[in-house]
This record gives C-alpha cells, structure tokens and sequence, in this order.
C-alpha cells in the first residue's frame, strides 16, 4: 500500500498468525486505514469488501480464499503462484500479477481504486462454476475415483 498513488483505500487483513509476527506487523505498518480483523467467519470477511487480494507466493495446489471470494460476488487481484492463475480465469474481474511484484501489484491495485465500480462486478464468470467446488460434486468424485469408475470424472 506505501506505493499506491490513490489514497483513498482501505485494506483489511483476516486470519491469525504468530501474535509476535502479527505485532511486529501492525507496529511496522500502522496506518489507520488498515484493519488488522484476526480470525473471522469467510462469509463475514467477504461481504465487507470488494476486492480480495490473494498476494500469496507459495505455490497453493487449490485456492479456496479465490472460489469463497468469487461465491461471495467479489473481484481478485492475485499473484500468479500454483493454481491460483487457474481459479482466477473462473472471475467476471481479476488481474494477475508476477507473485513478489509489488510494483505491479499497486499498479493494478490503484487500477482497481479508479475504476471502483467496475471492480464491484465481480463474482464467477458462469454462475455454475461454483457447483464445481459444491460437497456434493467433490464427494461424487471421490466415490468414482474409488470405485474406479474414471468415466464419472
């Protein structure tokens, strides 16, 4: 956020981690527009924001934060890290980034700030999409795959 142009923003941060760590973040970076919110419910945490920033550099296999942004209506802006690139084409608006690219990432994150209503829209692309991650269509998987029945899948 220290090289966004646009000032108007605000950045909340959910989930826990070490207390010491998650100190020495909120004294290192104490701007009041960011909420350091710990722990919340995914459906609380999303229906307060518009935009989910998934900056993670590891190389997640599946990411869940992307498909709960997106039932939620939300937009993304990700690093281009293991699966994530994938998920994200499944969003109405998403920008990737290179993962580690701060530079890239504000500039699209002040994209996003001038183009607020735009960034609004989001949500899946193909409202069944999500059907894709439902209980039942992974739990019907896993039977097949046990069963060995491939032409299930």
């Amino acid at each position: 956020t220290a090289k966004l142009v646009n000032s108007d923003w605000r950045l909340k941060i959910a989930g826990a981690g070490s207390t010491l760590y998650v100190e020495h973040l909120q004294r290192s970076y104490p701007d009041p527009r960011i909420q350091w919110l710990g722990f919340v419910p995914a459906n609380e945490f999303y229906h307060t924001t518009d935009v989910t920033v998934v900056s993670s550099v590891w190389a997640e296999p599946l990411p869940r934060t992307l498909i709960e942004t997106f039932a939620a209506g939300n937009s993304a802006i990700c690093a281009r890290s293991g699966g994530i690139p994938e998920i994200a084409s499944l969003g109405k608006v998403i920008e990737t980034y290179p993962a580690k690219d701060a530079e890239a990432l504000a500039r699209i994150m002040d994209n996003a700030l001038a183009n607020v209503e735009l960034w609004k829209r989001g949500g899946f692309k193909d409202s069944s999409a999500l059907d894709v991650f439902s209980e039942a269509s992974i739990t019907s998987q896993y039977r097949a795959v046990y069963r060995g029945d491939i032409d299930a899948l």
